[in-house]
């Protein structure tokens, strides 16, 4: 299976997605958008916390979060960069060890995790047959919020102004000008963090093969 999707694949399923979310059907948009956006967010997960198991629990949480946070959705940018904010706020309450969110027992909690757990079958082979190249190795090294950089920027192709939004703080609001400030302020870290890679690529004498 193929995480990595084309521009034009993207404004397909974003289309789609919001075709069902105009039509008050949160459901099915939630359902498209967990089914087309599922792969990459969990590849991204099992990147940072590099053990399969665990990925997958707070995927699970995640795309608990998705559906239950679909309805406040207001469109503001991608629904792909929502998702990945989504998923990168259950990856660090998971870090903060905090109770997880949502879990009211509402009968349709019990949907995404039959979803999730369809993406984590279609997916799983493909992470597990993924080579771990020496450079990813060393790539842990580096801080966690400079691996999620450079996944979300080299793996995930985000823009910068995406990319900001994921690496925002929950509280903090990026609209206009504040948004652009960030979005400078990350690509200067990513290229910090992108040149100490590369150093530790030439002290392991890869830098030809990388």
């Amino acid at each position: 299976i193929d995480v990595h999707r084309s521009d034009e694949q993207i404004r397909a399923l974003e289309d789609r997605i919001r075709e069902a979310f105009d039509q008050g059907d949160h459901r099915r948009a939630a359902s498209i958008a967990i089914e087309g956006y599922g792969p990459e967010l969990l590849g991204f997960l099992t990147n940072l916390l590099e053990d399969p198991s665990t990925a997958s629990e707070v995927f699970s949480q995640a795309c608990e979060d998705i559906w239950l946070g679909i309805p406040r959705f207001q469109w503001r940018s991608l629904f792909r960069t929502w998702a990945f904010v989504v998923t990168r706020r259950a990856y660090r309450r998971f870090l903060n060890r905090e109770r997880r969110f949502g879990y009211q027992r509402l009968s349709a909690v019990s949907e995404p995790r039959v979803q999730a757990q369809k993406v984590r079958t279609a997916t799983s082979p493909h992470l597990r047959t993924e080579v771990k190249s020496r450079v990813l190795e060393l790539r842990r090294q580096l801080s966690l919020t400079d691996q999620t950089l450079l996944i979300l920027r080299v793996d995930r192709n985000l823009s910068w102004k995406d990319v900001a939004l994921v690496m925002a703080e929950p509280d903090e609001s990026l609209d206009g000008p504040a948004l652009n400030r960030a979005a400078a302020t990350q690509r200067k870290r990513f290229e910090r963090a992108k040149q100490r890679l590369r150093d530790l690529v030439e002290a392991e004498g890869l830098l030809d093969d990388a």
